[in-house]
């Protein structure tokens, strides 16, 4: 089977219906459908695109993990939970539209998608969980928004091509090892309301150059800068 089209009377797509459906080059999906289910279109290796209709509102556990062919991905404003993992080693995904709807990147959304260079999030994104883009080694800039409050352990660790990053006001608690082993990592403003920097932080970030801190810094955690050779100011 290379390519399907889901039928109107359809609402949900089940748990690991299309799971290691190796040969599925395409799907047309309704404007029926309301919740994609865990792992629906998991290890699909050969999907290359896919639109998700404007009447979905929620993508369950690793939906689509692994589908290494997905290049494109947009979430439409429809879309309120998308949960860990959903997009996860996805290896040839490189540009992504997060709509307006979705208030955290889950755990692990898009850990290991190698290719991944540009990233879009919506305004109600208030935080990024544990490991969301872990090892996206291919990224090399991330704009946090404003509405974000809370970047938990991990979330950008391994992001080894990523050159620059500006932590806005808004965040006001930071996990650890958050930039572990980010070894193209230049430049770091840390602005407002953060109070300590944790465990790891910026752990071996090699060419970590220049780091701005904000005022509200009271305390700095074990480990925070271990590694970083190349710091200088």
């Amino acid at each position: 089977m290379t390519s399907i089209a889901i039928p109107d009377s359809v609402t949900e797509i089940s748990s690991t219906v299309f799971y290691g459906c190796t040969s599925l080059k395409s799907i047309v999906m309704p404007e029926t459908i309301r919740i994609i289910h865990e792992s629906a279109f998991r290890d699909c290796t050969s999907l290359a695109s896919i639109d998700i209709p404007n009447t979905v509102t929620k993508i369950r556990i690793r939906a689509f993990g692994g589908c290494t062919s997905l290049a494109n991905i947009v979430i439409p404003d429809s879309v309120k939970e998308m949960e860990a993992g959903a997009f996860g080693d996805c290896t040839n995904l490189e540009n992504v539209v997060i709509g307006n709807s979705i208030d955290k990147i889950d755990r692990g959304t898009f850990e290991y998608c190698t290719n991944l260079n540009s990233v879009t999030i919506g305004s109600s994104v208030t935080i990024i969980r544990e490991n969301a883009f872990r090892g996206c080694s291919g990224m090399k800039d991330f704009a946090i928004t404003e509405s974000v409050t809370e970047i938990e352990e991990s979330a950008f660790s391994g992001c080894t091509g990523l050159t620059n990053i500006c932590i806005p006001a808004s965040v006001t608690k930071m996990g650890e090892r958050i930039f572990y082993e980010c070894a193209a990592l230049k430049t770091v403003s840390i602005l407002g309301a953060v109070s300590k920097l944790d465990k790891g932080l910026f752990e071996d970030c090699t060419s970590l150059e220049t780091i701005t801190l904000g005022a509200g810094i009271k305390k700095i955690e074990a480990d925070a800068f271990d590694g970083c050779t190349g710091l200088t100011s």
